[in-house]
């Protein structure tokens, strides 16, 4: 490696593997909002087709209470998977990377949370479906 001097900084010249991983990370950095966007809006879409097929097309194939449970459980998902495509609000002041960098991880993490919350309603409902059906099986 060469070093190279600019004005007071000394410092070595990167290699191309070095600036590949830069650049790859950068990318990284700035598609990872919207994965966790995209995946809010399908667990909208997964969550109301769930709610609505169990209202609908319950002929009491769940036994009463889990049907009840289920069908919370997915409207809850529902509403908390609507709240986090939502934009996330602050305010932060664009001349300076590191404010900008704090809000953008703040955001990140907000919307984690927010997929977290709505998979884990997601995920009960579907247990306490599927405990539903199993006690609505009566023995041979």
């Amino acid at each position: 490696m060469k070093s190279v001097v600019a004005e007071n900084a000394i410092g070595e010249v990167p290699t191309e593997e070095e600036i590949f991983y830069v650049a790859w990370g950068r990318e990284g950095l700035k598609s990872e909002m919207e994965g966790v966007g995209d995946s809010l809006k399908q667990l909208v879409t997964l969550s109301s087709a769930m709610a609505g097929g169990a209202l609908v097309l319950n002929h009491g194939a769940i036994k009463h209470p889990f049907d009840i449970i289920a069908i919370l459980c997915f409207i809850f998902c529902l509403g908390i998977s609507f709240c986090g495509t939502m934009p996330y609000a602050g305010n932060v002041d664009l001349q300076k990377p590191y404010a900008i960098k704090s809000f953008r991880e703040k955001a990140v993490s907000w919307k984690h949370g927010i997929l977290k919350i709505a998979a884990f309603f997601l995920f009960v409902g579907f247990l306490i479906a599927g405990a539903g059906l199993l006690a609505g099986i009566k023995p041979q």
